[in-house]
């Protein structure tokens, strides 16, 4: 190379107009490999799978100038601040894997990843610990419980926005039983929670929206009712807040791009929608979703009955979504005195009772989700756009610029 051009560009988009200056400007020559791996993974922000293994994956790969490749990946855990341990990540299609062992309730889980490039430094990286909460139900939370500043519209009216991974996994009941948002004064706002569809680029609310009244800098654990879905990424919303009004914001936790929006006017939709970070202020609300295993309805079991050598044995199709079916019996159907005989994974079930006769009926049920859920995928499924207008901060003196 005979020369490098160095080209310096600024824009506060009309803000502040305060000017810039630069200054110590250095340039470097190196013939090693002196860069390391690179981490690409999106926290757990808590698991409502009690004693379930927690599996991690992550994106991990040797910078693109070097490309020295990858030596070792480690997952660095431990439990209520006890012991690390360390586990070896595997390749498992595209992406590195290894599991936590499942916790019991009320653990909390701290975790790290390690990477190692094969380049003769060895150059290694270790991210930043994260750690969540195992229970059921769980807080479903961005943000470290810190508030380091207030965040909205200034004028007009807005919305705000946040996206959570389904912990169950896409096509299985994730039960919202309530949201968490703070305002830094009195206001209102319509709950929504929301899922989205790309294809027709539409939200579409999982229960009726409502009103809901906010204190001033003060916690609101909003209850919710019936409120299930079985998508892969909901949506907690709140919109048609008027302007002056601004909501806590932790801009401590800026490793979530992609999961925390804006949106400037009334109702929602993406052509008025722009991600916080696009606004200036990486990190996320302090919007949070309570979750636990929801239920779906399913389909009853068509049973047939034959008599074998073994005894009485029912039969039937596996029904979608079940995981269990329970086998019921009595001597009088017509008083609905049945009893609980059995619980298996999937048919046939042969009776060894020595009755003269029995009645049976058998049903479909959820319960038993897989143990083994991954988080890998990104929540942001919607197109990540700079909006043209800007948040502000409240206007406190500490805060302004």
């Amino acid at each position: 190379m005979s020369g490098v051009q160095l080209r310096f560009h600024a824009d506060d988009q009309g803000e502040w107009a305060s000017g810039w200056a630069i200054d110590n400007i250095s340039l470097a020559f190196v013939n090693i490999d002196l860069m390391t791996p690179i981490v690409d993974h999106y926290p757990v922000i808590g698991w409502p799978i009690v004693n379930a293994d927690i599996t991690i994956s992550a994106d991990v790969y040797d910078d693109l100038t070097w490309n020295s490749g990858l030596t070792s990946v480690t997952l660095n855990y431990a439990i209520n601040g006890g012991t690390e341990n360390h586990i070896p990540m595997a390749l498992v299609g595209g992406l590195y894997e290894a599991a936590i062992p499942g916790q019991a309730a009320g653990s909390v889980v701290s975790y790290s990843i390690t990477a190692v490039d094969a380049s003769a430094q060895a150059n290694t990286i270790t991210t930043d610990v994260w750690d969540f909460d195992v229970n059921s139900p769980v807080w479903l939370q961005y943000d470290a419980n810190t508030i380091t500043n207030n965040i909205g519209l200034g004028s007009g009216t807005f919305g705000i926005m946040t996206g959570f991974g389904n912990p169950f996994g896409a096509g299985n009941p994730c039960q919202i039983n309530s949201v968490f948002a703070r305002s830094l004064y009195a206001t209102t706002a319509n709950v929504h929670v929301y899922t989205y569809n790309g294809e027709t680029d539409t939200f579409t609310d999982v229960i009726p929206s409502f009103s809901q009244s906010f204190l001033a800098a003060t916690d609101t654990v909003i209850p919710l009712s019936n409120c299930t879905t079985t998508a892969g990424i909901f949506y907690v919303a709140l919109t048609d807040v008027p302007g002056g009004n601004y909501f806590a914001h932790d801009g401590s936790q800026d490793y979530y791009p992609g999961t925390h929006f804006v949106h400037f006017g009334a109702g929602m939709s993406t052509a008025n929608l722009g991600t916080v970070e696009s606004s200036g202020f990486p990190g996320s609300w302090l919007v949070r979703a309570n979750v636990e295993a929801g239920v779906s309805a399913i389909d009853a079991p068509v049973v047939t009955i034959t008599s074998e050598l073994d005894g009485p044995t029912l039969a039937w199709a596996a029904v979608t979504g079940a995981n269990s079916y329970h086998i019921y019996g009595s001597a009088d159907p017509v008083a609905e005195t049945f009893t609980l005989l059995d619980t298996i994974g999937s048919s046939p079930y042969i009776y060894t009772g020595t009755e003269g006769y029995m009645f049976f009926k058998v049903t479909a049920d959820t319960t038993g989700l897989p143990a083994k859920r991954t988080i890998s995928s990104r929540v942001n499924t919607l197109r990540n756009m700079v909006a043209n207008h800007r948040l502000k901060q409240a206007p406190k003196a500490s805060l302004r610029k």
